[in-house]
């Protein structure tokens, strides 16, 4: 097979991961877990065959791969079985095994359901080979740009399914009537939250590339308001004749954002609305040092805030009532971190087990939980600490928290210090979009478990891939952006 038949395979993979992914549900439930890991598995499979029989010989490493792979060291680890003695060293207060048989056996395991921590083992794994295998095969503009504009698509959609659900009072996701999150817009998502989660990075991504193009058609025109001396009126008035003559093209991701703004806030999701805005002023931020193009950045942005000005003010009532104490489902929250608090006290090097944080709660929340379906109380079972990183420390400890600080922190170094000194601005615009997507969903998981959702997670590494294929070996393919490749096109 050729090298590049591989490449197209491997994209074809990616590219059907990405819708598929988010339109079942964000891939919640097992079988669709299983589609998703399947695929990775193929395209994991693709790309080795490639690199031993074609031959690479430069083979490239994401900064966060040396913290992931002893991260799966520990969670093998916490699979060996070990003699009691040093099993209740690391585990002092005696965790008790979830499976059959297990408590009278001499040698025990340190994670409390062997079986759910192999499954979170498994889970990372393809994680971390989708995003060694893409940063590994899209190594030029086309292959990106092709990725985020399937990835800006769907973010549309999403958006806009959501909201002609909502507008027409159907209240379906494809064939499935729903009976959660009535009042909010939830795309192909069961939870309003996790359609958040899903749309933020995307919104803010749409930004960034519609400010390019933008800019590179006010570089195009023969009036801009880049000339010494105009006063600010007619630099606005310069603006607005600008916008009549924006290309269809543009018109129509406008309008894309224009619906994803509408989406995120109909959502009524606190945490994804906070993290969106944080994300926003870090992506002005990261704009307003791009000198070279200063002015044609500053009007998109000019035309983004009366986009956003506008979506404002006719839905901030929706915001402001989601926003009400009244409305406000905090205290339950940190009830639940309280005994997630406490969880960890008990077991901090090492934690519970990956992925064993239902079965462990209920040994410190004695409480009954309930949801409510049509104003009627349904018994519930928590799955997850509404918080990524304190679930975190409870299946893994301060170990494997420690080990994912050092993973997330060396690559946001990474991309802040390469998109900072990029010598191309548009790459620099499009890379510093990614970034602050991506802390965005980082900010979001303070307040929701957007990792523990397949689609979310999935599109989370896609987001961290596209940023480090961006950063290292965009700048070596400028034949492909001379014949019309840029990403941004």
């Amino acid at each position: 097979m050729h090298s590049e038949s591989c490449e197209r395979l491997i994209l074809s993979i990616t590219l059907f991961l990405i819708v598929f992914a988010p339109l079942a549900y964000g891939a919640v439930e097992p079988w669709a877990r299983n589609v998703v890991l399947l695929s990775i598995g193929s395209m994991a499979g693709i790309w080795l065959w490639r690199f031993v029989s074609l031959g690479r010989p430069k083979l490239l490493f994401p900064p966060f791969f040396p913290p992931t792979v002893l991260f799966l060291v520990l969670t093998a680890l916490q699979l060996v079985p070990l003699p009691g003695a040093l099993r209740d060293f690391f585990t002092p207060a005696r965790l008790p095994l979830v499976t059959a048989g297990a408590d009278s056996a001499k040698w025990v395991p340190l994670t409390a359901n062997p079986g759910k921590t192999a499954v979170g083992a498994v889970s990372v794994t393809a994680c971390l080979a989708f995003c060694v295998v893409l940063l590994n095969t899209f190594r030029n503009r086309r292959w990106v740009k092709i990725t985020l504009t399937v990835l800006l698509t769907l973010g549309s959609f999403e958006a806009l399914y959501g909201l002609v659900e909502y507008w027409t009072g159907h209240q379906h996701i494809f064939w499935y009537q729903k009976i959660y999150y009535l009042e909010e817009v939830t795309g192909t998502y069961i939870n309003h939250n996790h359609f958040a989660g899903l749309l933020v990075p995307i919104f803010v991504l749409a930004i960034g590339v519609f400010v390019v193009r933008f800019a590179r058609f006010v570089a195009g025109r023969s009036y801009t308001f880049a000339e010494d001396g105009r006063s600010t009126w007619k630099k606005v008035t310069a603006t607005v004749r600008l916008l009549r003559h924006l290309p269809g093209r543009q018109v129509l991701l406008l309008g894309a954002i224009g619906f994803m703004a509408v989406g995120l806030i109909l959502s009524q999701s606190r945490g994804g609305l906070i993290s969106c805005s944080i994300a926003l002023g870090l992506q002005i931020i990261l704009l307003w040092k791009m000198r070279s193009r200063s002015t044609e950045i500053l009007q998109a942005l000019g035309v983004l805030a009366i986009v956003g000005a506008i979506v404002g003010v006719v839905l901030a009532p929706s915001v402001l009532t989601r926003f009400s104490y009244a409305q406000r489902d905090a205290p339950e929250r940190f009830e639940l971190w309280q005994d997630s608090a406490r969880i960890v006290r008990d077991y901090p090097v090492l934690g519970t087990g990956l992925g064993t944080y239902r079965d462990i709660l209920p040994r410190y929340r004695p409480q009954k939980d309930f949801f409510f379906v049509a104003g009627i109380p349904q018994p519930a079972a928590i799955n997850y600490a509404h918080n990524d990183y304190l679930q975190l420390l409870t299946e893994c400890g301060f170990v494997g928290f420690g080990l994912m600080t050092w993973a997330l922190v060396v690559t946001l170094r990474y991309l802040f210090s390469r998109f900072a000194n990029h010598t191309d601005w548009e790459i620099a615009t499009l890379g510093s979009s990614l970034t602050a997507g991506i802390v965005a969903f980082l900010l979001h998981s303070l307040v929701d478990f957007n990792m523990h959702i397949p689609a979310n997670t999935l599109m989370f590494c896609l987001l961290v891939s596209a940023a480090l294929v961006l950063a290292q070996n965009v700048e070596t393919d400028s034949a492909t952006a001379d014949r019309g490749g840029a990403v941004s096109e």
